[in-house]
């Protein structure tokens, strides 16, 4: 692994739309992307190819879990993308039902990305002034230009060992953020 001192950018991503019962109510649809939000704490984010990515939000800790959709190739589901401004997105698709959701952006602390995600968006997290620890596991090659730019409380990031891609501007401005290991696989920053 590389250790280096950062200020960098990260990568647009998207997701869409599935049925899974979900009250049409509680549904945003932005572009090719259906946000679902099963409660103020849970949801589900699917792309126009159908991937699936649920998410949890539990006492500060933010998780995105990908999912596949198709059992005749469980293990293969090409780019499944956290979308630009993901925690803006969930909040307007609670509100757009009439009740507010309790957690906002500046509510995250920890943040972890797992499973069949593949990348993350452009200023999918930005400004998440309390985000302090980011586990990036499962199959994320592409962190997308700014995609945690003005994170000025991130301290720790552990990369995956499939990470290709780190966009543009991606750590800018994450002040306590002084020393990452990158991983053996990184091609561009």
């Amino acid at each position: 692994m590389v250790s280096i001192c950062v200020t960098m950018g990260a990568m647009p991503v998207s997701a869409a739309s599935m049925d899974t019962g979900v009250n049409q109510e509680d549904i945003l649809t932005v572009g090719a992307t259906t946000i679902e939000n099963n409660s103020e704490t849970d949801g589900t984010i699917t792309d126009a190819n159908r991937g699936t990515i649920t998410w949890k939000y539990d006492a500060g800790t933010l998780t995105f879990t990908g999912e596949t959709v198709s059992s005749t190739t469980p293990n293969q589901n090409p780019e499944i993308e956290i979308p630009k401004d993901v925690i803006t997105e969930i909040v307007n698709a609670q509100t757009t039902s009439g009740s507010a959701i309790t957690w906002k952006k500046d509510d995250v602390i920890k943040l972890e990305i797992e499973g069949t995600v593949t990348s993350i968006g452009a200023n999918a997290f930005d400004g998440c002034t309390k985000l302090e620890t980011v586990t990036i596991s499962g199959d994320v090659t592409t962190i997308g230009k700014k995609a945690f730019i003005d994170c000025k409380n991130l301290e720790t990031v552990k990369f995956n060992s499939s990470l290709e891609e780190i966009g543009v501007q991606a750590f800018a401005n994450c002040e306590k953020l002084t020393n990452v290991e990158l991983p053996d696989t990184l091609k561009t920053i």
